[in-house]
């Protein structure tokens, strides 16, 4: 899927990252697309874990800026 997306937009920056571990940066929005954060099969995916990724999450939204899972 990467390959196709970098063959459309060849400017774009495209990263693979883990979900609960990847820096995010300062930004007006995330958006979670997929029901992403239902899929807890990971022993390490933990009610701690999942607080801490909305903990960084809040710290990278901008004022008034949205999270939309």
């Amino acid at each position: 899927m990467l390959a196709i997306a970098q063959a459309r937009v060849p400017d774009a920056q495209f990263r693979v990252e883990l979900l609960f571990k990847v820096d995010i940066p300062s930004c007006n929005a995330v958006i979670s697309i997929g029901k992403c954060l239902n899929y807890f099969f990971d022993k390490d995916n933990t009610d701690p874990v999942l607080t801490q990724l909305f903990d960084r999450i809040y710290h990278a939204l901008i004022p008034e800026g949205v999270f939309i899972p």
